[in-house]
């Protein structure tokens, strides 16, 4: 039994190169009709020898030159430019083919088969008004994506299949840049910042000096716990500084930091004048997703923002793994003055 080009699927005749089925739907392609067997493949052969002047092929190189045609065919139909590298390799393999051609000379089909054109080709079509949206930058239009979009992008099986993963990261990139437009929406300005920044190419390290980010961290209660936890442990001395290690490690509450900030590393120097204490407070993080989160991990007290993170978190994840996301180190630096206790 043979296989189908287009399809994979098995067919009985081992001599064609389409089942009936795809054979009728190539034919349309380029407009033949009324085909009722197997027998239109020698007539698919002709026409296309025809529309690329190339005559008296075997039908060896016939069938070569079908298969390269409908897979140009079906890439030109994805207005993508990171399809161009496909592109060109298969019409290079079209204006080779001759008469002694043999398919080992053909480097194409190495880069992408007939089928996988065709499943690119259906994967762009139904994903293409959002697609459209994203370049054309109007992100604060994908409000009604679908979850299967999302479930597609996000999906590694498709990611490590080379001819859908431009696809997918297209797609990837245009919904996070989506989280930014909704996280400055729902006022987490930090926290949009950060992701934005991660969706550069080669983003540069960030020194925060936003007071505005500064205040949220002197108000989060987190923050003020592990102040207060720190200069009662060093009340009997005038100068201190703590050390990295476990208790240097701090997740925030306030959702703004929370969601940008994933236990970041904090160093307090201490000096104690008239019963205050003046403190240089540095906060170290390297803005990068570690691992992906299991919903068992956030079953506590703050089960809602905590779900929210866990799927940023396993989304952003793979960004990273498809080289969407990328890694930089956050530094915020900034001085307080708090009573002794």
């Amino acid at each position: 039994m043979g296989k189908c080009s287009l399809c994979e699927r098995k067919i009985r005749n081992d001599k064609a190169s389409f089942g009936l089925n795809c054979l009728k739907e190539v034919c349309l392609s380029i407009g033949i009709e009324d085909i009722t067997n197997l027998n239109g493949e020698k007539l698919l052969n002709k026409e296309i020898q025809r529309i690329c002047n190339k005559g008296n092929l075997s039908k060896e190189q016939s069938n070569l030159l079908t298969n390269r045609y409908l897979t140009l065919k079906l890439l030109d139909e994805i207005k993508l430019d990171e399809y161009d590298k496909y592109r060109v390799a298969v019409q290079k393999d079209l204006d080779t083919i001759n008469k002694t051609t043999s398919p080992e000379e053909l480097k194409s089909f190495n880069k992408i088969t007939l089928r996988q054109a065709k499943d690119a080709n259906k994967k762009y079509k139904k994903y293409k008004t959002t697609l459209t949206k994203i370049l054309n930058g109007d992100y604060d239009k994908l409000q009604n994506i679908t979850f299967d979009t999302f479930r597609f992008a996000f999906n590694m099986y498709y990611l490590n299949k080379p001819y859908l993963s431009d696809l997918n990261q297209k797609l990837q990139y245009g919904i996070l840049k989506f989280g930014v437009f909704s996280l400055k929406l729902s006022t987490y300005s930090f926290s949009a910042k950060c992701l934005d920044h991660a969706l550069q190419k080669k983003p540069k390290d960030m020194n925060i000096t936003d007071i505005n980010v500064i205040d949220k961290i002197k108000n989060d209660e987190s923050f003020k716990q592990k102040i207060n936890q720190t200069i009662n442990k060093y009340k009997n001395k005038t100068t201190f500084i703590t050390t990295n290690n476990a208790d240097s490690i701090i997740s925030f509450n306030n959702s703004d930091l929370f969601y940008s900030l994933h236990n970041a590393t904090i160093i307090i120097k201490g000096k104690k004048q008239n019963n205050f204490w003046n403190l240089d407070v540095q906060i170290y993080d390297v803005y990068d997703f570690t691992d992906f989160k299991e919903l068992k991990e956030y079953i506590q007290n703050s089960f809602p923002k905590n779900l929210i993170a866990s799927t940023a978190n396993n989304f952003a994840m793979i960004g990273i793994s498809s080289n969407i996301i990328h890694e930089y180190k956050i530094t915020i630096k900034f001085q307080m003055r708090k009573k002794s206790i």
